[in-house]
């Protein structure tokens, strides 16, 4: 990852949550260049990349694995794997890179048809008139012209909204359906439908989002095929990980008890270093709940910014 990406995410010491009045008698301390919050992709891969360059880095992940979307159903009567959550991954450049500096093999996934039935969901009824076909036929040039356009317009949308322009041009906040209509790429709407999945209702969808969430580069990899763990199995990916970070930098079943806004807690006596910041959190262990005070230059928070889960 490159460093301003990097940096990019990299929240600032003034984060408050339930703070502590105190310290437990037992509780142990790590050092480290970033602490991360969260063990899911972005963490993960963020904090292997830090080590590849040098930084030292400490997970804190809520699950008992690293991961989060990942997830596997192993079959009990033929033992077969079978990937429910993250299924594969873009065959590109980064992931190989990735996957080749974990010592994970990857394989090619098979795009073999696995069936479909279309649905009305108001009816929950199979719409039998749906020509599918008809519409695999089309959307190929369809999906070509939208890349075209949103290369030679948007630019900027391509990768994030860093660089949206204000004010934000009309169309841009017109429904996704809307831009699709006018410009003749309705035939694209199952293929994107298909791909995306679960980033809301297109006919309400603001354009500037729907090019975001489709956009020429996630078409480009999604042609060039996929890949996955070469064992079938995704949470290798995240087992090579673990080691590749070490144990001692991975903190599993973990609950953060407070990112001060102060810095350090400074409860250390002849402690005079107040730089950077401390992330407090508890993981349970043989004797009861362990208490660890990290200490780092820089926090990296990456899971799912809701208030549920900053609270």
């Amino acid at each position: 990852m490159a460093a301003s990406m990097l940096l990019f995410f990299l929240a600032s010491a003034s984060l408050l949550v339930n703070v502590p009045a105190s310290l437990p008698p037992d509780y142990t301390t790590v050092s480290c260049d970033v602490v991360v919050i969260g063990g899911g992709l972005s963490g993960t891969y963020a904090a292997v990349n830090l080590l590849a360059h040098g930084q030292s880095a400490a997970v804190l992940e809520q699950q008992g694995r690293l991961g989060c979307h990942v997830e596997m159903y192993i079959d009990p009567a033929t033992g077969a794997p079978s990937n429910i959550g993250v299924i594969d991954y873009y065959k590109n450049s980064i992931n190989q890179a990735y996957f080749s500096l974990l010592g994970v093999p990857t394989a090619p996934v098979p795009q073999t048809a696995t069936g479909e039935v279309y649905l009305d969901l108001a009816t929950r009824e199979t719409v039998s008139k749906f020509d599918a076909e008809a519409q695999i036929d089309s959307f190929l040039p369809t999906v070509l012209a939208y890349t075209t356009y949103v290369n030679a317009t948007y630019p900027y949308l391509t990768l994030s909204y860093e660089n949206l322009t204000y004010p934000i041009p009309d169309e841009l906040l017109e429904p996704f359906t809307v831009f699709a209509a006018r410009h003749n790429f309705t035939a694209m709407l199952q293929f994107y439908e298909s791909l995306t999945q679960n980033i809301g209702n297109l006919w309400q969808l603001p354009m500037y989002h729907g090019i975001h969430s489709l956009n020429p580069k996630l078409v480009e990899f999604t042609f060039a095929g996929f890949i996955n763990a070469a064992s079938g199995n995704n949470q290798d990916i995240y087992t090579a990980v673990a080691t590749y970070l070490g144990a001692q930098n991975v903190f599993l079943n973990s609950t953060v008890l407070g990112v001060p806004s102060g810095g350090y807690f400074g409860l250390e006596e002849g402690d005079s270093d107040t730089s950077g910041l401390c992330v407090l959190s508890t993981s349970p262990s043989s004797s009861g709940n362990q208490t660890t005070l990290v200490k780092a230059c820089k926090l990296l928070v990456a899971i799912l910014p809701s208030l549920a889960s900053l609270t």
